[in-house]
């Protein structure tokens, strides 16, 4: 992994020490600033996984005060969590029984195959449930004090005051997301293992549909902005747990009638670069594909939990979005591009513009409309509003990134004219 610093290595050292439950390589611990560790496992969200491996290695030569506050940290999201889970516990009861299905998704059931389930933080609590009863959830879920904070065409979010957020999927894949998906999607509930999360029996993903489900995640997170080293720490574990059960073949046909299969094949090696994964058979790389791949994991690296480390690249990956990565060698290509992202096509307008879908010769209001929410919403930073005005370094993340996304088959090769 001579792609990695040192620091970014005695990372996954840490995690591969504590999630592959083998001996840790200590030899190299001497040259690493743990502050700069500490700052990565925060950006990734695993701070837990840090703090267990300094526990069960005190031999290691930390300072005091930093192992105190990752310590203090660790705590602090431990109490969190925990006063989260007992309260997502009460809500999926009464929804259970109201006799509504509930599928539990990544985090939920993924927790359980970590040494202790604590390690795995979540963010919010994922749940499927049949379209016809996302209704009746919405009703359980206004009870209990939540309020719905979005609604897209595969799922509802659902906001609190003091807890973290519960997204209700009624499916799991957006419409027109991926290619041939529909097959997948339908064929789900006949495949529900029984399973038992904070004392209440609800249903998980069959392996092979949760398999294929983990990579589309991902590769929808990748392609809107990216994902964190927490999210290949789910895919090995449930790889290493659950690979005999899988039907490898049936995956096959999912992922390639879904045209991921580059991406995918990227996603088990890299897996196998950082934790020595053994990749599935028939999954291998070819051995041109292995730039592409350290770009990748670079990128996995850079981008933080959810790839949106910072301002740049926030403006970068929605340059993406809009532009569907279009080249930008010229300068008229970059304006272009720019101009993409502040007066975007119909199609590319959220559910808050919808009469511009609609209604074609409204579409200069809905940019209006637009504009005028973006500069008046409060929870967007006044740096994030502006970065637009700053493109330099935002156009060569995205030409880096448009370019990783087409060399991993995740966007199609298209140029302005």
């Amino acid at each position: 992994m001579n792609f990695l610093d040192v620091n970014q290595k005695m990372l996954i050292e840490i995690l591969s020490a504590v999630i592959m439950k083998r001996k840790a390589n200590l030899s190299f611990s001497t040259k690493i600033d743990w502050h700069v560790v500490v700052k990565e496992a925060d950006r990734h969200k695993i701070i837990p996984i840090l703090h267990y491996f300094i526990l069960k290695y005190p031999e290691i030569q930390i300072p005091d005060y930093i192992k105190d506050s990752v310590r203090k940290k660790c705590l602090v999201e431990i109490t969190e969590q925990e006063r989260n889970d007992l309260a997502f516990g009460e809500v999926l009861k009464k929804i259970v029984d109201s006799e509504i299905s509930v599928v539990i998704l990544k985090g939920l059931f993924i927790r359980d195959l970590y040494s202790e389930p604590w390690l795995r933080s979540m963010n919010d609590y994922d749940v499927l449930v049949r379209p016809e009863e996302i209704d009746n959830v919405t009703e359980i879920m206004k009870n209990e004090g939540y309020k719905k904070a979005r609604k897209e065409d595969k799922d509802a979010e659902y906001s609190h005051s003091y807890l973290k957020p519960i997204e209700v999927h009624k499916s799991l894949i957006s419409a027109g997301r991926f290619v041939n998906s529909t097959e997948f999607g339908k064929k789900l509930w006949a495949n529900l293992i029984p399973v038992k999360v904070f004392g209440v029996d609800v249903f998980t993903l069959g392996f092979t549909d949760h398999i294929t489900y983990l990579v589309l995640h991902v590769a929808a997170h990748f392609k809107n902005a990216g994902f964190g080293l927490r999210q290949l720490c789910d895919l090995v574990l449930f790889i290493q747990s659950y690979g005999r059960e899988i039907n490898w073949d049936v995956f096959a046909r999912y992922i390639k009638a879904m045209d991921l299969e580059i991406f995918t094949r990227a996603l088990f090696e890299a897996c196998h670069k950082l934790f020595g994964l053994n990749v599935p058979e028939g999954w291998e790389c070819d051995e041109r594909m292995n730039d592409t791949i350290i770009n990748f994991i670079l990128d996995v690296f850079n981008g933080g939990a959810y790839g949106n480390e910072n301002y740049d690249r926030i403006t970068a990956n929605r340059m993406i979005y809009y532009s569907e990565g279009s080249e930008v060698k010229t300068s008229g290509q970059k304006i272009r591009t720019l101009l993409a992202l502040v007066f975007p096509r119909s199609d590319k307008l959220d559910v808050r513009f919808a009469y511009a879908k609609k209604y074609r010769m409204l579409l200069p209001l809905a940019w209006i409309h637009r504009f005028i929410y973006t500069i008046v919403r409060r929870d967007i930073d006044i740096s994030e509003k502006i970065a637009i005005f700053r493109p330099k370094k935002s156009t060569e993340i995205y030409a880096e990134r448009s370019l990783l996304l087409k060399q991993l088959g995740l966007i199609k090769n298209k140029s302005h004219e």
